[in-house]
Protein backbone atom coordinates (compact mmCIF):
# COMPACT_ATOMS: atom_id res chain seq x y z
CA UNK A 1 0.00 0.00 0.00
CA UNK A 2 1.31 3.50 -0.73
CA UNK A 3 0.70 6.04 0.85
CA UNK A 4 -0.04 9.75 0.08
CA UNK A 5 -0.05 13.25 1.56
CA UNK A 6 -0.19 16.29 -0.86
CA UNK A 7 0.03 13.98 -3.79
CA UNK A 8 3.85 12.99 -2.75
CA UNK A 9 3.90 9.06 -1.57
CA UNK A 10 5.24 8.60 2.11
CA UNK A 11 7.78 6.46 2.60
CA UNK A 12 7.32 2.96 4.09
CA UNK A 13 10.00 3.77 7.06
CA UNK A 14 7.18 6.75 8.05
CA UNK A 15 4.79 4.78 9.04
CA UNK A 16 6.99 1.62 9.95
CA UNK A 17 5.34 0.29 13.44
CA UNK A 18 1.81 0.62 12.83
CA UNK A 19 -1.10 -2.06 12.26
CA UNK A 20 -3.01 -0.92 8.72
CA UNK A 21 -6.51 -1.81 9.21
CA UNK A 22 -8.78 -0.74 5.78
CA UNK A 23 -12.15 0.57 6.44
CA UNK A 24 -14.97 1.45 4.02
CA UNK A 25 -17.62 4.38 3.85
CA UNK A 26 -20.36 6.75 1.93
CA UNK A 27 -20.69 10.45 1.02
CA UNK A 28 -24.78 10.12 0.93
CA UNK A 29 -27.08 11.98 -0.83
CA UNK A 30 -30.36 12.77 -1.42
CA UNK A 31 -32.23 14.13 -4.42
CA UNK A 32 -32.16 17.71 -2.13
CA UNK A 33 -28.69 17.41 -2.15
CA UNK A 34 -28.69 16.79 1.78
CA UNK A 35 -25.92 14.48 2.65
CA UNK A 36 -25.62 11.97 5.48
CA UNK A 37 -23.87 12.46 8.56
CA UNK A 38 -23.72 10.45 12.03
CA UNK A 39 -23.37 11.73 15.54
CA UNK A 40 -20.87 9.24 17.80
CA UNK A 41 -19.14 10.06 20.83
CA UNK A 42 -19.47 13.89 20.44
CA UNK A 43 -18.74 14.22 16.62
CA UNK A 44 -20.26 14.61 13.65
CA UNK A 45 -18.63 12.01 11.15
CA UNK A 46 -19.74 9.97 8.07
CA UNK A 47 -20.74 6.59 8.02
CA UNK A 48 -17.81 3.93 8.16
CA UNK A 49 -16.67 1.13 8.94
CA UNK A 50 -13.73 -1.93 8.95
CA UNK A 51 -13.46 -4.61 6.22
CA UNK A 52 -14.34 -7.78 6.99
CA UNK A 53 -12.07 -10.85 5.83
CA UNK A 54 -13.32 -11.55 1.93
CA UNK A 55 -15.08 -7.93 1.43
CA UNK A 56 -14.43 -5.93 -0.87
CA UNK A 57 -14.31 -1.70 -0.35
CA UNK A 58 -17.47 -1.20 -2.02
CA UNK A 59 -19.88 -4.11 -0.22
CA UNK A 60 -18.30 -3.14 2.94
CA UNK A 61 -19.07 0.74 2.20
CA UNK A 62 -22.69 -0.31 1.86
CA UNK A 63 -22.71 -2.63 4.36
CA UNK A 64 -21.66 -0.20 6.72
CA UNK A 65 -24.24 2.91 6.00
CA UNK A 66 -26.92 0.36 6.17
CA UNK A 67 -25.85 -1.29 9.45
CA UNK A 68 -25.08 2.54 11.37
CA UNK A 69 -28.04 4.10 9.55
CA UNK A 70 -30.32 1.77 8.71
CA UNK A 71 -30.57 3.23 5.68
CA UNK A 72 -32.10 1.03 3.35
CA UNK A 73 -32.06 0.72 -1.51
CA UNK A 74 -28.78 2.62 -1.62
CA UNK A 75 -27.59 3.29 -4.55
CA UNK A 76 -23.18 3.02 -5.11
CA UNK A 77 -21.81 5.64 -6.80
CA UNK A 78 -17.98 5.96 -7.81
CA UNK A 79 -14.98 5.56 -5.54
CA UNK A 80 -13.26 8.70 -4.08
CA UNK A 81 -10.10 9.29 -2.61
CA UNK A 82 -8.87 7.20 0.50
CA UNK A 83 -8.19 9.12 3.94
CA UNK A 84 -5.94 8.09 6.56
CA UNK A 85 -5.86 8.71 9.94
CA UNK A 86 -3.42 7.05 12.80
CA UNK A 87 -4.99 6.43 16.54
CA UNK A 88 -3.64 4.03 19.36
CA UNK A 89 -6.00 1.31 20.72
CA UNK A 90 -5.01 -0.60 23.77
CA UNK A 91 -1.66 1.02 23.15
CA UNK A 92 -1.16 -0.34 19.46
CA UNK A 93 -0.44 2.50 17.11
CA UNK A 94 -3.13 2.45 14.03
CA UNK A 95 -3.00 3.68 10.57
CA UNK A 96 -6.36 3.48 8.93
CA UNK A 97 -7.04 3.87 5.76
CA UNK A 98 -10.64 5.00 4.47
CA UNK A 99 -11.98 4.02 1.04
CA UNK A 100 -14.63 6.15 0.07
CA UNK A 101 -17.76 6.08 -2.31
CA UNK A 102 -20.31 8.63 -3.86
CA UNK A 103 -23.60 6.98 -2.68
CA UNK A 104 -27.59 8.16 -3.04
CA UNK A 105 -30.83 7.20 -1.70
CA UNK A 106 -33.90 8.67 -1.13
CA UNK A 107 -35.16 10.04 2.32
CA UNK A 108 -36.61 7.70 4.55
CA UNK A 109 -36.96 6.92 8.01
CA UNK A 110 -33.41 6.37 9.80
CA UNK A 111 -32.32 4.33 12.56
CA UNK A 112 -29.06 4.97 14.61
CA UNK A 113 -26.82 2.01 15.45
CA UNK A 114 -27.10 3.22 19.10
CA UNK A 115 -24.88 -0.21 19.86
CA UNK A 116 -21.92 1.48 18.22
CA UNK A 117 -22.55 4.74 20.01
CA UNK A 118 -23.97 6.49 17.03
CA UNK A 119 -26.93 8.70 18.73
CA UNK A 120 -28.40 10.62 15.38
Amino acid sequence: MTIYQNDQPISEEAVKGYRRIHAAGGIVRNEKDEILLIFRLGKWDFPKGKVEEGEQFDQTAVREVEEETGLQNILLGEPLPSTFHTYQLHGEDILKETHWYKMSAHPQTLTPQTIEDISQ
